[in-house]
């Protein structure tokens, strides 16, 4: 489970008997569009605030499928 540091907000978890990845929407406020762009970009290197955020929660919640 991800959270923000000195917070109890969660910011995504991982569920291991449905193999599932749910990210807090709430805290990103990105749509569909983004999230799919941000989750299959190549260099992620150009990736700034909110959207660095999503995708280092997703990369954090996504080790636990290894």
């Amino acid at each position: 489970m991800s959270r923000s540091i000195f917070n109890n907000h969660t910011l995504g978890q991982y569920d291991f008997f449905t193999q599932s990845i749910e990210l807090n929407n709430e805290a990103f406020n990105l749509d569909e569009q983004d999230v799919l762009r941000i989750i299959n970009i190549e260099e992620p290197f150009g990736l700034k605030g909110k959207e660095l955020k999503f995708y280092t929660t997703y990369l954090h919640e996504f080790i636990h499928f290894f």
